[in-house]
């Protein structure tokens, strides 16, 4: 059985570049869309990066909330 990964909780000032493939569609889309919001596309994706990470992290402590609150059988 595969061991369980979890997150780090020790902060690293270390920048990670992330390379995305994305489709021209995808690309044009992103596009489209950061120019809406005055942005570039790095800020725009990075934006939506964090946002889905803090959704997930967020969705996670939730869950486990409620399994620790739940009675043992």
């Amino acid at each position: 059985m595969a061991k369980k990964k979890s997150a780090t909780t020790e902060e690293n000032e270390k920048e990670v570049y992330l390379k995305v493939k994305l489709t021209p569609k995808e690309r044009k889309l992103i596009k489209m869309a950061a120019a809406e919001c005055e942005m570039s596309i790095s800020d725009f994706m990075h934006d939506a990066i964090m946002n889905r990470a803090e959704q997930d992290t967020m969705r996670f402590y939730q869950r486990e909330m409620t399994r620790k609150k739940s009675p043992k059988k």
